[in-house]
């Protein structure tokens, strides 16, 4: 006898229920940013990056419309926006300005290509956010997010290029428990001299003959680490992340120095990956701490942060105007070390904002301190001090789903202090006979002070799939160090620089205007 379970019957027969559930939106965050920002913005993700990937960022990112690149050899660049660059262009990392020597055609910036996993690349006045030297544009680099799930997860990449044998790649780990999750990442890279299509080129106006098309003493390598460590509440999150960037790059021995004639060809052309002089090493140290507090429709967000760029250039002495012909014993530098620059910078970023139904209002507070030291026999620009906040808000207004306004305003004040610099030779023939007054000043003691004023308006329409915006905006910069109180040879560029103590910051008027079309197929 079979006993039948009735019950399970009955829930067989029933009919199955249906429930009308609400409306899930997927949003793509990148392309929520641009249609939202009046600005002209390009976002360029990790697969972009890998598929274009450079001897550096900057070289990784000129297929992006709009940007180009200056640079020398293979592993030092910069960005330029519409045509302007060097201190015309900020560069962000992971929210916080990027302070090097940017100063330099030869100065690259020192950031891990492999680390970034997104950029937005803003074109046009900036300054109403980002304050000074965002009058071309930012280059904001963004890190990956952490992870979402629990466990271990890594990946190596590898690469070769074979214009320069450039070797390298790059390994990661990250791991998540419950709240807390770390983060590790080693990258290097070693390059060759970096080949040309011929057999000679001119420096000026007289012919140098390259070795199998090898630009001579081009080589280089690069050594970064970068590690973080994070908390991630429902509420509060806090990420500490250190960074190192090394990198070592020669100079193109023929156009390096007074007497470029003067280069001993067969020892440059015995190997094509030694780094002989000429060269460079920069080593870049960062240390940031990102907090945030988000409660109901407030968000806080609070960013401290170290940073040490220390970039030396060597070269064999040379003498010109009264230098002695034999470089001193005495002096605290070696006979090798042409110019040193030791940069710190402590920054604070506070931003508060607030989401309402139809209003979304930001304020902030920007703060940088910079100390510069300089060293080495050959002088170009000064120590100096520099002290730099700003205070902004920002106004966005949603009227309805195809219309968006925004409006800005920012004030910024910086001082910089510029130290007295005197020639460690006499200006005389004979040095046995100078007097304190032969030592001649290269740079004076000065204070300048400097304070703006900028605003931006922009509106966005977005009907359907077609989608128009319009910024109009001041943007300004201040002068730097270099443009003020430069004084001396630069050997890079055969030429004699000298900065002009009373000018003022470089200021701009600019409309952009945009329109984007996306259908299905095209």
């Amino acid at each position: 006898m079979v006993k039948l379970d009735t019950t399970t019957l009955a829930k067989r027969d029933t009919f199955p229920e249906y429930r009308e559930l609400d409306e899930v939106v997927v949003i793509d965050q990148a392309e929520m940013i641009k249609r939202e920002s009046s600005n002209s913005i390009e976002l360029v993700k990790q697969d972009f990056i890998r598929e274009n990937r450079g001897g550096s960022l900057m070289k990784s990112l000129e297929r992006v419309p709009g940007i180009s690149t200056i640079g020398i050899g293979s592993g030092a660049s910069k960005p330029l926006i519409r045509g302007l660059g060097f201190n015309q262009v900020m560069v962000v990392e992971n929210g916080i300005k990027h302070e090097g020597q940017q100063w330099g055609a030869d100065h690259g910036l020192e950031v891990d290509q492999y680390a970034a996993d997104q950029v937005m690349i803003i074109k046009g006045p900036a300054s109403f956010k980002y304050g000074s030297d965002a009058i071309a544009g930012v280059v904001d680099i963004r890190e990956k997010l952490p992870p979402t799930k629990e466990g271990v997860d890594g990946s190596i990449e590898l690469g070769g290029r074979s214009n320069n044998a450039w070797l390298g790649g790059s390994a990661n780990v990250v791991a998540r428990k419950d709240n807390w999750f770390a983060e590790g990442r080693f990258t290097m890279a070693e390059y060759g001299d970096f080949k040309v299509p011929t057999d000679s080129v001119f420096v000026y106006d007289f012919g140098v003959a390259l070795h199998e098309g090898q630009m001579r003493n081009t080589a280089g390598k690069e050594q970064n680490f970068s590690g973080r460590i994070g908390y991630l509440g429902a509420h509060f999150r806090n990420t500490l992340s250190v960074s190192r960037v090394y990198t070592k790059s020669g100079f193109f021995a023929n156009a390096h120095g007074l007497e470029p004639r003067q280069v001993d060809a067969a020892l440059h052309d015995k190997s094509s990956r030694d780094i002989l002089l000429p060269f460079q090493e920069v080593s870049h140290t960062k240390i940031i701490n990102k907090a945030s507090y988000a409660a109901g429709k407030q968000f806080l967000q609070l960013d401290l942060a170290y940073q040490r760029n220390d970039r030396k250039e060597w070269s064999q002495y040379v003498n010109h105007g009264y230098m002695p012909p034999v470089y001193p014993a005495e002096m605290p530098y070696p006979a090798t070390q042409e110019r040193a620059f030791d940069k710190e910078v402590f920054s604070i970023n506070l931003k508060d904002e607030l989401f309402l139904d139809k209003h979304e209002l930001m304020v902030g507070l920007t703060g940088e301190y910079q100390r510069n030291e300089i060293g080495g026999w050959g002088f170009l620009i000064p120590a100096y001090d520099q002290f730099s906040f700003g205070l902004y808000a920002i106004e966005k207004y949603q009227l309805n789903p195809e219309w968006r306004f925004t409006a800005a305003l920012r004030y910024d004040r910086s001082t910089i202090d510029i130290e007295e610099y005197r020639d460690w030779f006499p200006s005389v023939i004979d040095a046995t006979e100078a007097t304190p007054a032969d030592y001649l000043y290269r740079a004076e003691d000065f204070r300048r002070e400097f304070d703006n004023m900028v605003w931006a308006m922009g509106v966005n329409f977005a009907p359907g799939d077609l989608s128009l915006k319009a910024n109009l905006g001041t943007s300004f910069r201040m002068p730097i160090a270099k443009e003020l109180a430069a004084n001396g040879v630069n050997y890079h560029y055969f030429r004699y620089e000298k900065g002009n103590a009373d000018l003022d910051p470089e200021q701009s008027l600019q409309l952009d205007f945009g329109a984007e079309l996306k259908k299905e197929k095209w």
